[in-house]
């Protein structure tokens, strides 16, 4: 049976709700596949089995009476005659260390590389110790590979303490080169053909911009003449003023 206590790390006589919830949380930021990709999924699969049993006070009753009777039966199968049953103590469970997960890389091969069964450079995401690391492998593709074939490659993927995951690679795609080189190059027709089509539809808005910026100009010509009008105006007068005062004089 196993003994979600010890999972949650705690004993059974002070696993009230309170501490249940606090160790569940703790645990679950330790081990969760979001926070540690790096990590076995299945370790936070258990720890949240012992939660959802220790956290309901129905399943936890049952639980623990099934602990009892599943303790005394094996104490009483173990006891000698000459030996009290409370002597021989159970055995501790043992949990497991966390283990890397496998860690799955897809793979594009060109039909080329896979008639002659050559070797590959292939660069994948791997975590170290929590720590994203970029590795190199090289891969060597058979000649009889074919898609949606898979390599596993061990010691290479992720690692937890000193102790390092398998890698699958998965052969996704094997791509014709001279098709591939068709699409390319249909690719770089329509990137053209959009970029032309965008010349031509701001040419007409390059239009308007110059045809708004001559109108601003001529009205501030307008306003530019009235204003020295003005002001000539104003000159006149007084010149008109001073010879007439003159003249009395």
């Amino acid at each position: 049976m196993v003994d979600y206590y010890s999972i949650l790390e705690l004993k059974p006589l002070e696993a009230t709700p309170i501490k249940i919830k606090k160790q569940y949380h703790a645990l679950s930021l330790k081990t969760h596949p979001d926070k540690h990709p790096e990590l076995d999924p299945e370790i936070f699969r258990t720890i949240k089995e012992a939660y959802d049993v220790l956290s309901d006070p129905v399943s936890k009753r049952e639980y623990d009476l099934r602990i009892s009777f599943a303790s005394s039966s094996s104490s009483s199968s173990s006891s000698s005659p000459t030996q009290s049953p409370s002597s021989s103590p159970s055995p501790s469970p043992v949990v497991p260390p966390p283990k890397p997960r496998i860690h799955p890389v897809k793979v594009n091969l060109t039909l080329f590389k896979t008639q002659l069964g050559t070797n590959v450079n292939i660069t994948f995401k791997a975590y170290v110790n929590k720590r994203i690391q970029f590795n190199t492998y090289l891969l060597f593709i058979p000649q009889t590979c074919v898609e949606k074939n898979m390599i596993c490659v061990q010691n290479i993927g992720h690692q937890v303490g000193e102790e390092r995951g398998e890698v699958h690679f998965l052969i996704q795609k094997i791509i014709d080169q001279y098709v591939l080189e068709r699409e390319l190059e249909k690719q770089r027709v329509q990137f053209e053909q959009i970029l032309q089509s965008r010349r031509l539809a701001t040419l007409p808005n390059k239009k308007v911009s110059t045809h708004s910026n001559y109108l601003m100009n001529k009205k501030a010509n307008i306003r530019m003449s009235a204003m020295n009008n003005i002001r000539m105006n104003s000159m006149n007068q007084k010149f008109s003023r001073y010879s007439f005062y003159q003249s009395l004089v």
